[in-house]
């Protein structure tokens, strides 16, 4: 018979594992009757940090008529432990007629009540033996703790697994990575915020607009000494047209300023309202500017005090995420200092605190391995 390995995934808790059927074991034989089990199948799902759990665990392994268990190994991560003897069922046998024998005590160890422990990461095989003299052996693979999970097949993933019809793939964890950008600038709180940025050594990408950088000489070579990049927000802001040569000029006046006055030309674009015509992209294209949108949009524009900004990061962001704030607003009532800058600040202490670095969009990119194209939205 068939089985699928299951296995939960959290990065500071493991669960031990309980009972269920593979959604991938068929059984052929009109005599046997299903088990019946109080939860369905598997279930993927991605917590709020962004890493991924395994509901809802369940695996039954059949021992009848000297039939041996194979398919996909067990997959557990360091640390994990389960009842194997739970997870056994026979039409003909008690579970207490088992024994159970492991090849590698020092990977996995489990004892003869069936309780198996992943002491380390490697391979060993578990061999059940009844009383009768039935006999089965299957793998079991023991997985970092540090390993991080996602549906999403990746190069840099290292292997995959399935959990009931559901292909994982697992890897290291990534690393505690954050893209801030600010948007719509620069603007009477960009000194402060570059203050902020440099106290806890944070670089950030700042997506200007060209008639509000014109005549910022300083501060944007203050961005460039200290480690931030400049990104390139249009001229005026619009909104992206269908008309190739209004794209080219709103765009290319940006970089145009950027360059007159730092000697560097922005190198990323961001899309007023994340806004993509045909007309845009092909002028990006053009350009050479690939396209910077966010995953994270902490609306700090709308709000009328920093807490909900502040909230919206906190409970959200995750490595990896490219956050959108905004240093310059368009109300002169709740105005950057007020909303967006208090919330950074917090943002910046408390997640540093927690091991986590604050990159320009580029870097994060660039450790990921990814290469960023022109006309092509990220």
């Amino acid at each position: 018979a068939m089985f699928a390995a299951v296995f939960s995934v959290n990065l500071s808790v493991q669960t031990e594992a309980k009972e269920s059927l593979s959604s991938t074991e068929a059984v052929e034989s009109n005599e046997f009757k299903e088990p019946e089990l109080s939860s369905g199948l598997p279930e993927v799902y991605t917590r709020e940090d962004g890493y991924l759990n395994i509901s809802n665990d369940f695996e039954i392994l059949r021992m009848d008529n000297n039939s041996s268990v194979t398919g996909e190994s067990l997959k557990l991560i360091k640390g994990q432990s389960l009842h194997l003897r739970k997870l056994i069922y026979s039409k003909t046998l008690k579970a207490d007629d088992m024994a159970f024998y492991s090849s590698n005590p020092d990977f996995i160890t489990i004892d003869q009540d069936g309780f198996l422990k992943a002491a380390r990461v490697g391979e060993s095989v578990i061999t059940l033996l009844s009383s009768t003299g039935e006999r089965t052996e299957f793998s079991v693979n023991v997985m970092p703790v540090e390993g991080t999970y996602t549906t999403k097949p990746d190069p840099d993933w290292k292997g995959e697994v399935y959990v009931g019809r559901q292909k994982v793939y697992y890897g290291k964890s990534p690393e505690k990575m954050i893209s801030f950008t600010f948007d719509d600038g620069p603007g009477p709180a960009t000194p402060a915020l570059l203050d902020m940025l440099k106290k806890y050594d944070a670089h950030a990408t700042f997506f200007v607009v060209g008639r509000n950088a014109k005549n910022k000489k300083a501060i944007l070579e203050r961005m460039i000494k200290e480690g931030h990049i400049i990104g390139n927000h249009t001229y005026s802001h619009p909104s992206p047209s269908n008309k190739i040569e209004t794209e080219l000029s709103s765009i290319g006046n940006c970089s145009s300023i950027v360059k007159e006055l730092t000697g560097q030309s922005p190198a990323y674009f961001r899309p007023p309202f994340a806004k993509r015509t045909d007309a845009l992209k092909a002028a990006s294209v053009q350009l050479n500017l690939p396209l910077i949108l966010w995953s994270l949009d902490t609306r700090d524009w709308a709000q009328k005090e920093w807490k909900p900004v502040y909230d919206k990061i906190k409970g959200e962001a995750k490595p990896n995420d490219v956050v959108l704030m905004h240093d310059l607003h368009g109300s002169a009532e709740y105005t950057a200092e007020i909303v967006t800058l208090p919330a950074v600040e917090k943002i910046l202490a408390e997640f540093t605190e927690q091991g986590y670095t604050f990159v320009t969009v580029d870097e994060l990119y660039a450790r990921r391995g990814k290469v960023l194209k022109a006309g092509v939205s990220y």
